[in-house]
């Protein structure tokens, strides 16, 4: 048996001493295409 996981932890703000920060890039994104995605990774997590 093997089992791993990770944490996503976005950062914006250089203040709070955490050693990796992570910028919002979301403007570089077309809306629609994230959406797309979102759909596709509920639809996963519901079967």
């Amino acid at each position: 048996f093997f089992y791993s996981h990770i944490h996503l932890i976005p950062r914006y703000s250089d203040q709070d001493d955490f050693g990796m920060h992570f910028g919002d890039h979301s403007a570089q994104y077309d809306t629609e295409k994230l959406e797309a995605v979102a759909d596709k990774i509920r639809t996963q997590l519901e079967a």
